[in-house]
């Protein structure tokens, strides 16, 4: 089967809308730490570069069968459309998923990112042989072993949020065969949640969390933190679709309090403003304490935390009660009633307003990335 175009997809996605809205977020200048990890593979394919592999709904709808060599193509008169498939990035992004050979320009690099991988898959089985004979009690099945499926992390969106029965999150992955991208790199892997529940100041809309894994992520702070989250006016019900680079995203939402639906375009950067809370806490502790007039909520787990006396990078590890939460770094000094700034939570998102489409193209949203967080005080 050949590829399905998405033009005529997003013909009938435009149409399901009357008004449309766009917002753009300008990047917050932080510090940027730099890693092995932070060395991106590229692509070129057509006029595109790929840096990242986006994985969401549209992309269940864009097959594209073997298109065979470029020999073939040219003995069988169809070197035209075999050249517009070869040269399409979806076409290779594919291939990529499946762990597949390419054809044309991008087959070298295709073939060079799988081998990298299957390198990497193999020391990993070494590993696994290695901790199969020091942990039997994992069993053994037909000669060989497993450890039980454990749930990585789980977050809470809000009271009530869910991205909704039929719909998924999107996802972007910096070529899911290379090492995973973890928090403390310039441009980690991240994943993007609707809400279903209507945005507000205390209530995101749309969520993104990267630090996504579990065993590889682990010293980069808890496992998620929060990417992004952002209150866009209204109340997201459909799943979101990523542009080729991941640095745009586009939904469908219902307007806050009234209206048509909207179709929203997003160029987004990580870590918003957030909100400002009073906060207490004895020096070389992880434990602190915020007023009942900012309280904390379990969707402030993951969040960034900044002020006098929290380290650089601090995020929240863990929600006690509406007043006391656990940082993950302890204090370099103490807090008595001083005023922190949490950053991106989903209780505590950055509310947007609308630009017009013709200042949208303009705005200039860039990759951000955190700190590394320094080691924990013996």
């Amino acid at each position: 089967m050949k590829a399905q175009t998405m033009s005529a997809w997003m013909r009938s996605f435009y149409k399901l809308s009357l008004s449309a809205a766009v917002f753009c977020v300008l990047s917050i200048g932080y510090a940027v730490s730099t890693s092995g990890q932070d060395a991106q593979e590229s692509i070129t394919v057509g006029n595109a570069k790929i840096t990242g592999v986006p994985e969401d709904w549209t992309h269940h709808h864009a097959v594209f069968s073997d298109p065979g060599t470029e020999a073939d193509a040219l003995k069988n008169g169809t070197y035209s459309e075999w050249s517009k498939i070869v040269n399409d990035p979806r076409y290779i992004i594919q291939q990529l998923k499946r762990r597949l050979p390419a054809q044309g320009p991008a087959a070298e690099d295709v073939t060079r990112i799988e081998e990298e991988a299957r390198a990497r898959q193999a020391a990993r089985a070494e590993e696994i042989t290695a901790a199969e004979a020091a942990a039997p009690e994992w069993g053994r099945i037909k000669g060989w072993s497993r450890p039980k499926i454990a749930k990585d992390w789980s977050m809470v969106l809000g009271p009530s949020a869910t991205v909704g029965a039929g719909n998924y999150p999107a996802k972007f992955s910096f070529f899911p065969n290379a090492t995973p991208n973890c928090a403390g790199t310039s441009s980690p892997d991240f994943v993007v949640y609707n809400t279903s529940v209507v945005g507000s100041s205390t209530q995101a809309s749309i969520v993104a969390y990267d630090n996504l894994y579990a065993t590889t992520c682990a010293s980069d702070g808890p496992i998620p933190t929060v990417y992004w989250a952002f209150n866009t006016g209204g109340t997201v019900k459909t799943s979101v679709v990523l542009s080729l680079t991941g640095s745009q995203v586009i939904f469908v939402q219902s307007p806050s309090p009234s209206g048509n639906p909207q179709v929203v375009l997003l160029k987004w950067a990580a870590l918003p403003a957030g909100r400002s809370v009073t906060a207490t806490a004895t020096i070389h502790s992880t434990a602190f304490t915020v007023s009942a007039t900012t309280p904390l909520t379990s969707m402030d787990v993951g969040a960034q935390i900044s002020g006098t006396g929290i380290p650089a990078g601090d995020t929240i590890a863990a929600v006690g009660s509406a007043t006391g939460g656990t940082l993950a770094t302890q204090t370099t000094a103490a807090l008595t009633g001083e005023p922190v700034n949490i950053s991106a939570d989903a209780g505590g998102p950055d509310t947007l307003t609308a630009v017009t489409p013709s200042n949208y193209s303009g705005c200039m949203a860039r990759w951000a990335s955190r700190p590394t967080l320094p080691a924990k005080p013996a």
